[in-house]
């Protein structure tokens, strides 16, 4: 029997996670890079502390290449161009820019990024939204022009 590595098995599980049947949200309170990153793009939804949150893809900089599928992930989100300055470049991206990038979905301050859920750990509402409901195209209608 073959062992898997650590990196095939957290691609595994962020598809997973990317392709469940419920909305998936991240509550970003800090510095969030490498897996973190990527855990976070697999998210529907991304709402970051404009005061605390960071973002980085710094595998480059250790001389490795990013797995997990973050690299086709950051791509989808701020386009190719972006995603290879955020990717080669290794630096940190504050939460400001990732929203003008389309990294996050939206920045809040702390305070409401810590409000973002409800006393038993789930955002009000939203899960309950099957995500086949906005994901799929729309069906045409049967018999009418």
């Amino acid at each position: 029997m073959h062992e898997r590595g650590l990196e095939q098995v957290q691609g595994e599980q962020l598809l997973r996670l990317s392709k469940a049947p419920y909305v998936s949200i991240a509550s970003i309170r800090g510095r969030t890079r490498g897996a973190g990153n990527e855990l976070a793009l697999a998210c529907d939804l991304r709402y970051a502390s404009r005061e605390k949150a960071l973002f980085s893809q710094p595998e480059v900089g250790l001389g490795l290449v990013p797995g997990g599928g973050g690299a086709e992930r950051l791509r989808r989100s701020i386009g190719r161009d972006r995603a290879l300055e955020a990717i080669l470049g290794s630096g940190d991206c504050d939460a400001d820019l990732a929203e003008r990038w389309g990294w996050v979905t939206r920045t809040l301050p702390d305070t409401e990024t810590r409000r973002l859920r409800r006393r038993d750990g789930r955002p009000p509402g939203l899960l309950r939204l099957p995500r086949t409901r906005i994901s799929s195209p729309p069906s045409p209608r049967s018999g009418t022009p």
